[in-house]
């Protein structure tokens, strides 16, 4: 339900973003660079430029709004952006060679915070659009607070699973049963059981899979993702497992107290 401080572990999947660690005035410096408006040697300067370009290989074929290009993504008009999100920050740089403009805007979380990048960058060009123009709400804030909800029902079943469980022996010498009845049950709850079963560990996969990063699993999501999602799986695991034992036992009880029954039965004929 809200954010937490949290030291963000180096995996070697993010390797690659380099981790650069910089200051305001440094990034405006280099955005003056980009833009070109610093004096730069010609060789630098020649080389901020082609970076700004793709190459023909990486133009597309179709005609798209954008192309993605040595970190850029590239539009028709000639912006370029850059976002970029790690477990801890989120950034968004804009540059406008035309209108001699960039705006950089970063947060020290997982939000779509940066995103305000984008308002500043109409304000200074003067796009009567800039006050209608807001950050959208974060896909992980939404996911928390839907986990978070989904934990609660969670919880409460595996607390009611758990009284069940230990209330079992007590209903079932009241109730009373068929072994027959019994083994029928048992079969339809694992029919349904052992499916739930295998949803609810494969979660964080499927979780992964919907946004588009078949590797994630339970550390990937705990690591850049709602932690809340995988508290709630692991509850919803709990819960199904304690459903699970709670009918074998019942089955087990039965088919004791049946033997039980005509054993007694039995000594009692003798008799």
């Amino acid at each position: 339900g809200k954010q937490k401080a949290y030291d963000s572990p180096r995996m070697k999947s993010s390797d690659g973003d380099g981790f650069f660690i910089t200051t305001p005035a440094d990034m405006s410096r280099w955005m003056l660079a980009q833009l070109g408006d610093l004096d730069l040697p010609e060789s630098l300067a020649n080389a901020i430029k082609a970076s700004h370009e793709a190459v023909p290989e990486h133009k597309p074929k179709n005609d798209a709004e954008e192309n993605y290009f040595n970190g850029w993504s590239i539009l028709k008009n000639g912006i370029l952006l850059h976002t970029g999100m790690n477990p801890t920050f989120t950034a968004m740089i804009i540059i406008d060679p035309e209108k001699d403009t960039g705006v950089f805007s970063v947060s020290n979380s997982v939000s779509n915070a940066s995103e305000a990048a984008y308002p500043f960058y109409l304000t200074l060009i003067g796009d009567k659009d800039a006050n209608n123009s807001t950050p959208s709400r974060s896909m992980m804030n939404v996911l928390d607070r839907i986990s978070t909800g989904f934990g609660y029902v969670c919880t409460a079943l595996l607390i009611l699973a758990l009284i069940l469980l230990i209330t079992q022996n007590r209903r079932l010498v009241k109730k009373g049963s068929t072994l027959r009845r019994e083994r029928i049950r048992l079969v339809f709850r694992m029919i349904f059981l052992l499916p739930l079963l295998a949803l609810a560990v494969s979660l964080p996969y499927l979780l992964g899979m919907l946004l588009g990063y078949k590797g994630f699993g339970y550390r990937m999501i705990w690591y850049w993702g709602a932690q809340s999602f995988i508290i709630s799986a692991c509850i919803m695991i709990a819960w199904v497992l304690v459903m699970i034992i709670g009918s074998i036992r019942r089955f087990f009880w039965c088919r004791r107290d049946a033997v039980q029954r005509a054993e007694n039965m039995r000594e009692e004929f003798a008799d």
